[in-house]
């Protein structure tokens, strides 16, 4: 897959009380990170599902203040796709490749439900540019 398929891969993993205890994302085309694979380890880890959707930009701009638009846009876009992926785990979303998150597998395993998605970032770019928070639009 070429450089220029801006897709990339998901992983999520929910502990039993629906809290996100780990997540990943990379490029599809060279399974490589931008910025980094777990940007918002900090700030997600152990955080209620129900937390995370309730979320905005600013939310994780208070936790991780920067000055960079190019970081507050990498901030935005992890925030957005793990909202994505749990919007279309629990149905407000259909999870088709061509929403934003595209399910490949839901797994229970023995530490939770493991989600492994394709991100659509064109289509989440478009919004985090309307939202206004990274100065990108």
């Amino acid at each position: 897959m070429p450089c220029a398929d801006v897709s990339e891969n998901l992983k999520v993993i929910l502990d039993h009380d629906d809290r996100v205890i780990y997540y990943a994302l990379s490029k599809d085309s060279c399974s490589g990170a931008v910025g980094k694979p777990s940007l918002l380890k900090k700030w997600i880890k152990d955080r209620p599902a129900a937390e995370i959707l309730a979320a905005g930009a600013d939310d994780i701009h208070r936790f991780y203040p920067t000055r960079s638009n190019t970081w507050q846009f990498l901030y935005a876009k992890h925030l957005f796709a793990v909202q994505k992926a749990l919007q279309a785990v629990l149905g407000e979303t259909t999870g088709r490749p061509t929403d934003y998150c595209a399910i490949h597998s839901v797994t229970c395993t023995p530490d939770g439900v493991e989600i492994l998605a394709r991100m659509n970032i064109d289509l989440m770019t478009e919004d985090i540019k309307a939202c206004g928070n990274c100065g990108c639009g």
